[in-house]
């Protein structure tokens, strides 16, 4: 994957330094442009706009709603646009319609290479659905950066968890220009192996080939499932990035029972790349 366009979707209501930053130096060190998208939510109604009688009280609800509209986009099209200027980077600035379904949104990263957004806080709320939707429908990968975390100024040692699937298949090719600039990768295997009792060195060449020096590791089984095994095992070993398939099981099995994606999406103290 050549990296050379990023879509970086920004909430009004939510801190996007750490995704703004990270953005603009990926930018920088590829040479790439990044495309800022404000995620326009739906303007707030008081309850006497439902009572304005007349062309003069029904304008001037909407002139109200049109500054509302346009105070949500300025608040992170100021700090998007200073922190590309400093960086030095091409970019160019959107903004969706108020309250654009994620189904639609997850369509405008058809045409770039990689999109980068703030993690969710937690499981609750309506940030796990829209990055859901933007992983599985967007077709390209997905850059989560945790929220009121200072990202890394590089991606040192880059962590591939492992499990012979399709997603994890994906995400390994997709990761290409962080493994490659990376002074150290780990193949993580954790939890089942689909396919495969144990850790092979098959992988290890694939990647020797591709001008990449892997080494092989195993994280041990924890009580608190594979998700967390991974977590554990990046933070013990300073990882800088971590890279993983995701939804790889039955999407209403994820969301109700819990599922290895659902938690690191939630959790990771770590930017994490995913791909589906």
């Amino acid at each position: 994957m050549d990296l050379t366009d990023i879509l970086l979707p920004l909430k009004p209501d939510r801190d996007e330094r750490a995704a703004i930053g990270l953005a603009a130096r990926l930018a920088r060190r590829h040479g790439a442009r990044v495309r800022g998208l404000c995620l326009t939510p739906l303007p707030s109604m008081q309850p006497e706009d439902c009572y304005a009688i007349g062309a003069s009280a029904i304008h001037q609800v909407i002139d109200r709603v049109d500054k509302d509209i346009e105070s949500h986009r300025s608040e992170v099209e100021r700090p998007f646009r200073s922190a590309m200027r400093e960086a030095g980077c091409e970019h160019g600035w959107s903004a969706t319609p108020p309250g654009e379904l994620a189904a639609e949104t997850s369509l405008r990263a058809r045409t770039t290479d990689l999109v980068v957004l703030t993690r969710p806080w937690s499981k609750d709320g309506t940030d796990l659905p829209f990055t859901e939707c933007m992983i599985r429908l967007s077709g390209a990968p997905c850059l989560l950066v945790p929220p009121g975390v200072e990202p890394p100024a590089s991606f040192d040692h880059v962590v591939v968890a492992w499990n012979s699937s399709r997603q994890a298949k994906r995400a390994l090719d997709d990761a290409l220009p962080f493994l490659k600039a990376a002074g150290r990768v780990t193949l993580l295997y954790a939890g089942h192996v689909d396919g495969a009792h144990e850790p092979h060195a098959d992988l290890v060449e694939h990647f020797a080939h591709k001008d990449v020096h892997a080494a092989l590791a195993l994280a041990p089984k924890g009580e608190h499932g594979p998700a967390n095994s991974l977590l554990d095992w990046c933070a013990e070993h300073q990882a800088d990035l971590l890279v993983m398939g995701a939804f790889g099981h039955n999407p209403r099995a994820e969301r109700w029972l819990g599922g290895t994606t659902w938690t690191v999406l939630a959790t990771a103290r770590l930017p994490v790349l995913m791909s589906c």
